[in-house]
């Protein structure tokens, strides 16, 4: 493991460590004791805070430490943690005074403060857990890591740590926190952008962070102009703006030819939309508003069509009067989608009232009307009728929310319906 090859490094180096001119040497053997006890003591937090709960790698952890307190460099990021022995704390620098004691205390310290850091980012919920009814900065700060890890972009995990250590307060960390989860939603998940998109750039911040010169409001005002640069018309972006985008990979999805031995190639629009889950999962939480919990992120993983079998009599009579192209836009388009637990999912061949209330199974009752049954559930089973209307007021109604949520212009409902290819 390279953490213990560091350790080993750091401790060898100040055995080793000559007397620097003018040092008197009773002082400098009490700091290489003091160092010595120092780096024991910072490696039994860091393997306590790699292991605790959920195992995290020490390799990503010293990568990324190493992009904020160093540098990150596009064509060394990957030996990163060589160049911790190879360059930055040799034998041969420390015999010459190339650098000195001082160097590795002062890693030393922010290695073991930065670890706690980054525990919390990759724990949000040990600390401060999100179900906690009496709602505080606290819990909103982990609230929205949680949603930031449910959009990964790694450099904006070293940016967060090098805030953490700088000690930011809560107010101004959520503010951090909101910013990078609009633009990893924003510029990943809408405008498509490519996940390289930004990276080293925000890597780069890190460092910047690290050492002082970039400030909060400036931090603040880059995350903003980033991902307004990544979602509106420019040439760089041929002139597309973030719905020109979206809508353009939504079309490629429902023009995906059938394939019988790649089922990925189907064309089913939205239901391939790789931020769905997110999305559905972010609108569940605007239905519940201030209401009890009732599903979690594990069980809202079971992909339902509300509309799911044309050739079921009901469904025909509903249906069967649109074309093979139009239904299967209608099945696919986002009012027709639901996330949702899978004990409790009903049966395809069912129709409407049968989605609300599936007995099919005599032991198990499924459906939309189930006690354990979502706010998305219920707002869908409210409905008399499942119809090409419910599907287009209901897709248009979450692109509004979209707006909303993430501070965007879509348009009215006639390009919303557009954007639904409905």
């Amino acid at each position: 493991m390279k953490l213990e090859l560091l350790k080993n490094r750091f401790l060898y180096l100040n055995e080793i460590a000559p007397i620097p001119k003018g040092i008197n040497e009773i002082s400098f053997e009490q700091q290489k004791e003091a160092l010595k006890l120092q780096i024991n003591d910072a490696w039994k937090v860091i393997y306590e805070y790699l292991g605790k709960n959920k195992l995290l790698s020490d390799d990503v952890f010293l990568q990324n430490h190493y992009f904020m307190y160093f540098k990150y460099d596009v064509d060394t990021s990957s030996k990163c943690t060589s160049l911790l022995l190879s360059e930055e704390f040799t034998i041969t620098g420390i015999l010459t005074h190339t650098f000195y004691l001082g160097k590795i205390e002062e890693y030393v310290k922010s290695i073991s403060e930065s670890v706690v850091a980054w525990f919390n980012i990759k724990n949000p919920e040990y600390n401060y857990p999100v179900s906690n009814s009496h709602l505080n900065l606290h819990t909103d700060i982990a609230t929205w890591l949680v949603k930031l890890d449910r959009l990964p972009f790694s450099p904006f995990s070293t940016c967060l740590m090098a805030w953490m250590v700088k000690g930011v307060n809560n107010k101004d960390l959520l503010e951090i926190i909101q910013l990078m989860e609009r633009y990893t939603f924003l510029v990943f998940k809408v405008s498509r952008c490519g996940s390289h998109t930004g990276k080293n750039l925000f890597y780069a911040r890190a460092e910047k962070i690290c050492d002082g010169t970039v400030n909060l409001a400036a931090f603040k005002r880059e995350l903003i102009a980033s991902t307004t640069r990544n979602i509106i018309a420019t040439p760089v972006r041929n002139n597309r703006t973030l719905i020109d985008s979206f809508v353009l990979y939504i079309q490629r999805l429902f023009n995906q030819q059938i394939n019988p031995r790649q089922a990925a190639a189907m064309p089913d629009g939205f239901s391939s939309w790789d931020g769905l889950r997110y999305f559905l999962f972010e609108y569940e939480l605007f239905l519940q508003e201030d209401q009890p919990e009732k599903i979690t992120w594990e069980d809202f993983k079971q992909l339902e069509h509300i509309f799911s079998a044309p050739t079921m009599p009901d469904w025909m009579n509903v249906f069967g009067k649109f074309s093979t192209d139009r239904q299967i836009k209608l099945c696919h388009s986002l009012g027709n989608l639901l996330y949702m637990n899978k004990k409790t999912q009903p049966s395809p061949l069912v129709d409407f009232e049968g989605k609300k209330l599936d007995n099919t199974d005599k032991k198990t009752t499924r459906g939309y009307t189930v006690s354990s049954a979502s706010y998305s559930e219920i707002e869908v089973a409210n409905n008399q009728d499942w119809t090409e209307a419910e599907i287009l007021a209901r897709g248009i109604e979450m692109l509004t929310f979209m707006e909303i949520r993430w501070d965007i212009t879509i348009g009215n409902d006639v390009i919303k319906q557009q954007v639904l290819f409905l």
